[in-house]
This record gives C-alpha cells, structure tokens and sequence, in this order.
C-alpha cells in the first residue's frame, strides 16, 4: 500500500514512516501542516491509505477527512484521545490511539481498507 501520513509532530511522523516500511509499505509523502495536508488529498490517485493525524498544530482534520470520505479515499485516524472524542459522524471509521505499535498500526490500516 501507498501510505499518506498526516501528522503534525515530525518525531512520530519519522516513527510512524518506519512501521509503515516495516510492514512492507510506501510512505508515499509524510505532512506536517493543515494547509499542505488539504492539499497531498486532492492527489488522490498518489495514495491508497491515509493516517490521518486528529489535531495538526491546533487545527483539527476534520474538513479532511470529510474530502476524503468525499473522494472514497480510505483513511485512519490517530490521536492521543479516544474514539469518543471524535464527532459522532465519524465513529464509524478506523481509530488508532496513540501510542501505538506496529502490530496496531497493521491493523489498523487493513480496517480502514476494508472500510
């Protein structure tokens, strides 16, 4: 799989690109801001998963990952809080709380896929 990863703490977003290649992955593009996020979406055909980071430097990801629910793009979200602190209309997707580890992560993106 091509991985997005949206993530706005460079430190895990380096973590999370060495689980991906560790489970035989691309980390097609690793983005660390909301605008630049916004715009690695609209490539849609350059990716087939999203980790989509909740909150990116005080903004959240929700108009996101609305484009790319929009876009039939699969997506995950990561956050440090639990599924319960997304909006209702996203409890159906895939959650990853952090910190996770590989094995998470693999399950994680095989979810979303399927989703």
């Amino acid at each position: 799989m091509r991985v997005l990863i949206i993530e706005d703490e460079p430190l895990l977003a380096f973590l999370v690109e060495d689980m991906v290649a560790e489970l035989g992955h691309e980390s097609v593009r690793v983005v660390h801001e909301f605008q630049h996020a916004r715009e690695a979406v609209k490539a849609t055909d350059s990716f087939d998963v999203v980790v989509l980071d909740v909150n990116l430097k005080g903004c959240t990801s929700y108009a996101i990952a609305d484009a790319l629910e929009h876009e039939g793009k699969p997506f995950l979200f990561a956050s440090g809080y639990d599924k319960g602190s997304l909006p209702r209309r996203f409890h159906r997707f895939t959650h990853l709380q952090k910190p996770y580890r590989t094995a998470d992560l693999k399950k994680a993106l095989c979810a979303a896929m399927a989703h």
